[in-house]
């Protein structure tokens, strides 16, 4: 929804706003406000990242071993 906010246009060295201005807005609703965080962060999740990492490492060992079992058997 868009509206109106004062939005800080200018800080002095401390950190403080000095110049203010009125801006039209995009305002996210709380009830999304999930959504918005895993927008602005990225949404990477290391326990996600582990998981796949490790399915990703188990089915390549999982194929090398099933290539040189196969190897071996051809050569029978």
């Amino acid at each position: 929804m868009n509206q109106y906010a004062l939005v800080c246009t200018e800080l002095d060295t401390g950190g403080a706003c000095i110049s203010q201005q009125w801006q039209q807005v995009y305002l996210i609703p709380a009830e999304s406000g999930t959504a918005a965080e895993l927008f602005l962060t990225g949404g990477f999740s290391a326990e996600a990242m582990g998981i796949g990492f490790g399915g990703a490492m188990t089915l390549f060992v999982a194929g090398l071993g099933i290539g040189f079992a196969l190897k071996a058997l051809r050569r029978i």
